[in-house]
Protein backbone atom coordinates (compact mmCIF):
# COMPACT_ATOMS: atom_id res chain seq x y z
CA UNK A 1 0.00 0.00 0.00
CA UNK A 2 1.41 3.38 -0.89
CA UNK A 3 2.65 6.26 1.34
CA UNK A 4 0.70 8.72 1.66
CA UNK A 5 2.45 12.54 1.93
CA UNK A 6 2.51 14.04 5.84
CA UNK A 7 -0.23 16.31 4.91
CA UNK A 8 -2.63 13.79 3.83
CA UNK A 9 -2.06 12.08 6.77
CA UNK A 10 -2.70 15.75 8.88
CA UNK A 11 -5.50 16.43 7.03
CA UNK A 12 -7.02 13.27 7.87
CA UNK A 13 -6.92 13.81 11.54
CA UNK A 14 -8.29 17.47 11.09
CA UNK A 15 -11.32 16.01 9.43
CA UNK A 16 -11.63 13.86 12.65
CA UNK A 17 -13.90 14.47 15.60
CA UNK A 18 -12.29 14.58 19.23
CA UNK A 19 -14.06 14.83 22.60
CA UNK A 20 -15.34 17.90 24.09
CA UNK A 21 -14.62 20.51 24.90
CA UNK A 22 -11.67 20.43 23.59
CA UNK A 23 -12.29 19.63 19.61
CA UNK A 24 -15.97 20.74 19.29
CA UNK A 25 -15.06 24.30 17.51
CA UNK A 26 -13.08 21.86 14.97
CA UNK A 27 -14.61 21.38 11.28
CA UNK A 28 -15.63 17.42 12.20
CA UNK A 29 -17.86 19.13 14.84
CA UNK A 30 -19.49 21.81 12.68
CA UNK A 31 -23.64 21.42 12.33
CA UNK A 32 -24.07 24.81 10.46
CA UNK A 33 -26.29 25.28 7.79
CA UNK A 34 -26.72 27.44 5.31
CA UNK A 35 -29.68 29.01 6.80
CA UNK A 36 -28.57 28.32 10.07
CA UNK A 37 -25.09 29.22 11.96
CA UNK A 38 -24.21 27.45 15.03
CA UNK A 39 -21.19 27.78 17.31
CA UNK A 40 -19.98 25.51 20.27
CA UNK A 41 -19.22 27.47 23.52
CA UNK A 42 -17.11 25.99 25.86
CA UNK A 43 -18.25 26.17 29.96
CA UNK A 44 -15.64 28.35 31.52
CA UNK A 45 -16.61 25.97 34.44
CA UNK A 46 -15.95 22.98 32.90
CA UNK A 47 -19.68 21.74 32.47
CA UNK A 48 -21.29 21.11 29.17
CA UNK A 49 -20.53 22.40 26.46
CA UNK A 50 -23.06 24.36 24.41
CA UNK A 51 -24.25 25.16 20.87
CA UNK A 52 -25.70 27.96 19.97
CA UNK A 53 -27.09 30.22 17.33
CA UNK A 54 -25.95 33.83 16.65
CA UNK A 55 -28.78 35.47 19.09
CA UNK A 56 -27.65 33.07 22.47
CA UNK A 57 -30.27 30.52 21.83
CA UNK A 58 -29.13 26.67 23.02
CA UNK A 59 -29.64 23.91 20.28
CA UNK A 60 -27.56 20.99 22.38
CA UNK A 61 -25.49 20.72 24.75
CA UNK A 62 -22.50 17.84 25.06
CA UNK A 63 -20.83 16.70 28.19
CA UNK A 64 -16.53 16.46 28.95
CA UNK A 65 -15.48 13.87 26.41
CA UNK A 66 -18.53 13.29 24.42
CA UNK A 67 -17.71 13.16 20.53
CA UNK A 68 -19.85 14.58 17.79
CA UNK A 69 -18.80 13.75 14.49
CA UNK A 70 -20.90 15.12 11.36
CA UNK A 71 -21.22 12.42 8.83
CA UNK A 72 -23.14 13.87 5.97
CA UNK A 73 -24.86 17.62 5.38
CA UNK A 74 -28.42 15.96 7.05
CA UNK A 75 -27.03 13.65 10.01
CA UNK A 76 -24.22 13.39 12.59
CA UNK A 77 -23.23 11.17 15.47
CA UNK A 78 -22.73 11.10 19.05
CA UNK A 79 -21.10 9.31 21.47
CA UNK A 80 -19.41 8.53 24.84
CA UNK A 81 -17.29 5.29 26.37
CA UNK A 82 -18.57 5.31 29.81
CA UNK A 83 -16.21 4.24 33.23
CA UNK A 84 -16.62 0.50 34.08
CA UNK A 85 -19.05 0.43 36.82
CA UNK A 86 -18.28 -2.57 38.99
CA UNK A 87 -16.11 -5.71 38.12
CA UNK A 88 -19.69 -7.37 36.90
CA UNK A 89 -20.65 -4.05 35.11
CA UNK A 90 -18.31 -2.55 32.25
CA UNK A 91 -19.58 0.42 31.20
CA UNK A 92 -20.64 0.81 28.10
CA UNK A 93 -20.35 2.99 24.20
CA UNK A 94 -22.85 4.64 23.46
CA UNK A 95 -23.43 5.86 19.63
CA UNK A 96 -26.77 8.30 18.57
CA UNK A 97 -27.27 9.16 15.23
CA UNK A 98 -29.01 12.05 14.56
CA UNK A 99 -30.89 14.23 11.73
CA UNK A 100 -29.75 17.67 12.19
CA UNK A 101 -32.64 19.25 10.79
CA UNK A 102 -34.44 18.19 13.80
CA UNK A 103 -32.51 20.57 15.64
CA UNK A 104 -34.33 23.29 17.63
CA UNK A 105 -34.13 25.76 20.38
CA UNK A 106 -34.09 24.08 23.96
CA UNK A 107 -37.27 25.50 25.84
CA UNK A 108 -35.40 25.14 29.21
CA UNK A 109 -32.07 26.10 30.29
CA UNK A 110 -29.27 23.19 30.53
CA UNK A 111 -28.58 21.70 34.32
CA UNK A 112 -25.16 20.76 34.50
CA UNK A 113 -25.87 18.80 37.95
CA UNK A 114 -28.56 16.91 36.10
CA UNK A 115 -27.00 15.95 32.90
CA UNK A 116 -24.33 14.45 35.27
CA UNK A 117 -26.91 12.97 37.80
CA UNK A 118 -28.71 11.15 34.77
CA UNK A 119 -25.58 10.51 33.11
CA UNK A 120 -26.75 12.40 30.01
CA UNK A 121 -23.56 12.72 27.95
CA UNK A 122 -25.67 14.85 25.08
CA UNK A 123 -29.37 16.71 25.41
CA UNK A 124 -31.01 18.04 22.29
CA UNK A 125 -34.57 18.54 21.90
CA UNK A 126 -34.21 16.36 18.82
CA UNK A 127 -34.63 12.66 19.71
CA UNK A 128 -32.08 10.38 18.40
CA UNK A 129 -32.93 9.02 15.05
CA UNK A 130 -31.19 5.38 15.96
CA UNK A 131 -29.10 4.60 18.72
CA UNK A 132 -26.41 2.02 19.41
CA UNK A 133 -25.37 0.67 22.72
CA UNK A 134 -21.93 -2.03 23.15
CA UNK A 135 -20.23 -3.38 26.15
CA UNK A 136 -17.01 -1.89 26.54
CA UNK A 137 -15.64 -5.36 27.16
CA UNK A 138 -15.79 -6.51 23.96
CA UNK A 139 -13.15 -9.40 22.99
CA UNK A 140 -10.48 -8.21 20.82
CA UNK A 141 -10.58 -9.51 17.18
CA UNK A 142 -13.73 -9.40 15.39
CA UNK A 143 -17.51 -9.14 16.72
CA UNK A 144 -20.45 -9.68 14.47
CA UNK A 145 -23.42 -7.78 15.75
CA UNK A 146 -26.90 -6.11 14.91
CA UNK A 147 -26.76 -2.89 13.93
CA UNK A 148 -30.07 -0.73 13.28
CA UNK A 149 -30.59 0.11 9.94
CA UNK A 150 -30.26 3.61 10.48
CA UNK A 151 -26.36 2.77 10.50
CA UNK A 152 -26.17 0.66 7.82
CA UNK A 153 -25.18 4.15 5.68
CA UNK A 154 -22.63 5.19 8.00
CA UNK A 155 -18.84 5.59 7.40
CA UNK A 156 -16.28 3.35 9.25
CA UNK A 157 -16.44 4.71 13.08
CA UNK A 158 -13.15 4.58 14.99
CA UNK A 159 -13.48 4.73 19.01
CA UNK A 160 -11.12 4.93 21.30
CA UNK A 161 -11.56 2.68 24.60
CA UNK A 162 -9.02 3.21 27.55
CA UNK A 163 -8.58 1.49 31.02
CA UNK A 164 -6.00 2.77 33.38
CA UNK A 165 -5.87 -0.73 35.28
CA UNK A 166 -4.12 -1.21 38.33
CA UNK A 167 -1.11 -2.60 37.27
CA UNK A 168 -1.06 -1.87 33.39
CA UNK A 169 -3.25 0.51 31.52
CA UNK A 170 -4.84 -0.75 28.58
CA UNK A 171 -5.86 1.30 25.06
CA UNK A 172 -8.56 -0.62 22.15
CA UNK A 173 -9.39 0.86 19.35
CA UNK A 174 -12.73 0.10 18.09
CA UNK A 175 -13.23 -0.45 14.16
CA UNK A 176 -16.74 0.07 13.72
CA UNK A 177 -18.44 -0.82 10.00
CA UNK A 178 -21.96 -0.20 10.44
CA UNK A 179 -22.51 -1.45 6.37
CA UNK A 180 -21.23 -5.15 7.62
CA UNK A 181 -22.32 -4.65 11.50
CA UNK A 182 -18.57 -5.74 12.52
CA UNK A 183 -16.83 -4.16 15.30
CA UNK A 184 -13.05 -4.70 15.33
CA UNK A 185 -11.08 -4.29 18.51
CA UNK A 186 -7.91 -4.00 18.32
CA UNK A 187 -5.23 -3.08 21.14
CA UNK A 188 -2.88 -0.17 20.94
CA UNK A 189 -0.10 -1.85 23.27
CA UNK A 190 2.54 0.37 21.29
CA UNK A 191 0.91 3.06 23.42
CA UNK A 192 -0.28 1.10 26.43
CA UNK A 193 3.15 -0.33 26.62
CA UNK A 194 5.08 3.19 25.68
CA UNK A 195 6.75 5.44 27.88
CA UNK A 196 3.90 7.70 27.95
CA UNK A 197 2.16 9.46 30.91
CA UNK A 198 -1.38 7.67 30.91
CA UNK A 199 -4.08 9.78 31.39
CA UNK A 200 -1.76 12.90 30.51
CA UNK A 201 -0.90 11.75 27.68
CA UNK A 202 -3.50 10.23 25.60
CA UNK A 203 -4.72 9.45 22.12
CA UNK A 204 -7.91 11.85 21.24
CA UNK A 205 -8.27 11.61 17.19
CA UNK A 206 -8.19 8.69 15.08
CA UNK A 207 -9.12 8.22 11.14
CA UNK A 208 -8.35 6.80 8.43
CA UNK A 209 -6.28 8.32 5.33
CA UNK A 210 -8.41 7.03 2.15
CA UNK A 211 -5.30 7.19 -0.51
CA UNK A 212 -3.04 5.11 1.61
CA UNK A 213 -5.43 3.16 3.37
CA UNK A 214 -3.25 4.08 6.54
CA UNK A 215 -4.94 4.77 10.12
CA UNK A 216 -3.69 8.02 11.47
CA UNK A 217 -4.47 9.71 14.87
CA UNK A 218 -2.82 12.40 17.08
CA UNK A 219 -3.94 13.37 21.02
CA UNK A 220 -3.31 15.16 24.07
CA UNK A 221 0.27 15.91 24.24
CA UNK A 222 0.83 13.53 21.49
CA UNK A 223 1.69 14.56 18.25
CA UNK A 224 0.58 12.97 15.02
CA UNK A 225 1.03 9.11 14.39
CA UNK A 226 0.36 6.65 11.52
CA UNK A 227 -0.56 3.06 11.94
CA UNK A 228 -0.93 0.47 9.76
CA UNK A 229 -4.24 -0.30 7.84
CA UNK A 230 -5.70 -2.50 10.58
CA UNK A 231 -4.13 -0.47 13.19
CA UNK A 232 -2.16 -3.34 14.19
CA UNK A 233 1.26 -1.81 14.35
CA UNK A 234 2.67 1.79 15.19
CA UNK A 235 4.69 3.06 11.83
CA UNK A 236 5.89 6.04 12.43
CA UNK A 237 5.02 9.47 13.82
CA UNK A 238 4.26 12.26 11.74
CA UNK A 239 7.55 14.49 12.00
CA UNK A 240 5.33 17.75 10.94
CA UNK A 241 2.49 17.82 12.94
CA UNK A 242 2.72 18.78 16.68
CA UNK A 243 0.95 18.32 19.73
CA UNK A 244 -2.55 19.67 20.21
CA UNK A 245 -2.42 23.73 20.88
CA UNK A 246 -2.17 24.51 24.30
CA UNK A 247 -5.57 27.11 23.62
CA UNK A 248 -7.47 23.74 23.40
CA UNK A 249 -6.13 22.07 26.56
CA UNK A 250 -6.59 25.13 28.63
CA UNK A 251 -9.67 26.42 29.19
CA UNK A 252 -10.14 29.85 31.11
CA UNK A 253 -11.21 27.77 34.75
CA UNK A 254 -7.32 26.55 34.34
CA UNK A 255 -8.39 22.81 34.17
CA UNK A 256 -6.24 20.99 31.83
CA UNK A 257 -7.01 18.20 29.82
CA UNK A 258 -6.92 14.90 31.23
CA UNK A 259 -7.86 11.41 30.83
CA UNK A 260 -11.14 10.16 32.49
CA UNK A 261 -10.18 7.59 34.04
CA UNK A 262 -6.62 9.55 35.13
CA UNK A 263 -9.13 11.74 36.72
CA UNK A 264 -10.76 9.01 38.32
CA UNK A 265 -7.18 7.39 39.80
CA UNK A 266 -6.17 10.84 40.99
CA UNK A 267 -9.40 10.94 42.69
CA UNK A 268 -8.92 7.26 43.95
CA UNK A 269 -5.38 8.28 45.53
CA UNK A 270 -6.61 11.13 47.46
CA UNK A 271 -9.24 9.46 48.87
CA UNK A 272 -11.89 11.47 47.37
CA UNK A 273 -13.40 8.01 45.75
CA UNK A 274 -13.78 4.63 47.89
Amino acid sequence: MSAAPDDAFTDAIKRSPGPAPWYLSQPASNLSSQELGLTWERDPKAGPSLLKDDRGRIYAAASIYTYVWRISPEQFLVWLVDAPKTDTSPGMACIDLYDIDKLSPLTSLIDPLAMKADAKYFVATAEPRASLHLPRNLPVGDTQLSFPSEFHACDQLFVLVSDPGWDKASVHLWIIDPRTEVVKVVPQTWFADGPYDFGYEWITRIAREPASGNIVGDGIRIKGFVLNSDGTQFVRWLDSSTTVAQSLLQGSDGQSAMNPFRRLLNLIRKGSVT
